[in-house]
């Protein structure tokens, strides 16, 4: 697949397409039904993001239009993904960590070769970037008991303080455990096992798992679709949250701004991270982008993440 170039950036009508949203999801919390709290990560003073695009319904407080499925070709899907980092959060500072789609073999050796060679400048203009060093070689990955021991170039140990290092374990876990049968992860440095990594002692003693680097998370995580993945016409729309309960609010639009489908997702107390999943059927071609985001108990938004998803020709 041809890679290409776009600009994740989103102008001022954007987030009034969002802020309308609230608008009626405010309406309808006020006339029955609560919306429970993430933790408050809107900075003070935090004004509503706007965008550019004409929203869908230009009347605060009415339904949003919507527009008329149409046909979509099946896209080629077959590829890999990869998690880096993204730093371009409205209402919170982040980076955080990102699943993002990469066309090519999906076995596990050649995706984690991808992780290593980093973003690509489109990907950098999107403020996705890695911890990882650029010349870190991934020289082999063996899988035995739901673990995969990854064996890297020296280069992984150098530079960054405790931050740094954290992030490229978990960019390793994360993207090793996408993988159904595979749990864990140990490191090696050319053979020899990886215990302690860099200066700042970050311990890897024993089997590193994705719940280790949970707190590299935003407070809403989409796993499903990838960043950046070209979507058929039946899609799932999966992730997970911080502090529950919480409606996780979800909207996908196209090129134009407009309203392709939107709904509204509880999880549920009881777990650490709870997780949501939804299937969209019947969406047109020409998708732009996946947004998502929460209300806290002021009716504010926070928690807002938008993913390009199809890539602009």
């Amino acid at each position: 697949m041809k890679e290409q170039t776009r600009r994740h950036r989103r102008g001022p009508g954007f987030w009034a397409l969002v802020a309308v949203l609230m608008t009626v999801a405010a309406l309808l919390v006020s006339c029955g039904g609560d919306v429970g709290p993430l933790a408050d990560t809107t900075p003070s003073g935090a004004t509503t993001p706007t965008r550019d695009a004409p929203p869908a319904t230009a009347t605060p407080g009415l339904a949003p239009t919507r527009v008329a499925p149409t046909a979509a070709p099946e896209p080629e899907t077959v590829g890999a993904t990869i998690y880096l980092f993204f730093a371009g959060y409205p209402t919170q500072v982040g980076p955080y960590l990102v699943p993002v789609f990469r066309p090519g073999p999906a076995d596990l050796l050649a995706t984690l070769r991808l992780l290593a060679a980093g973003p690509s400048p489109s990907e950098i203009e999107q403020n996705l970037s890695s911890p990882l060093p650029q010349d870190t070689v991934v020289l082999g990955v063996t899988v035995a008991d739901a673990i995969a021991t990854i064996d890297v170039s020296r280069a992984f140990e150098s530079g960054g303080g405790s931050l740094s290092m954290r992030g490229r374990v978990a960019q390793l876990v994360f993207t090793a455990t996408r993988f159904a049968d595979i749990d864990a992860v140990n490191l090696t440095v050319e053979g020899v096992p990886l215990t302690v990594l860099g200066g700042e002692g970050v311990l890897l003693e024993s089997p590193q798992t994705r719940d280790d680097y949970r707190d590299l998370l935003p407070p809403i995580a989409v796993e499903e679709p990838a960043w950046g993945q070209p979507l058929p016409a039946t899609i799932s729309i999966a992730g997970s949250a911080t502090t529950p309960p919480v409606d996780v609010h979800w909207v996908l639009v196209d090129g134009a701004g407009h309203i392709v489908a939107e709904g509204v997702e509880t999880v549920s107390a009881g777990q650490e991270r709870p997780t949501w999943k939804v299937e969209v059927t019947d969406l047109p071609s020409g998708l732009d982008a996946l947004i998502v985001y929460a209300l806290d108990g002021e009716r504010r938004q926070t928690a807002v993440l938008e993913y390009p998803l199809l890539p602009s020709p």
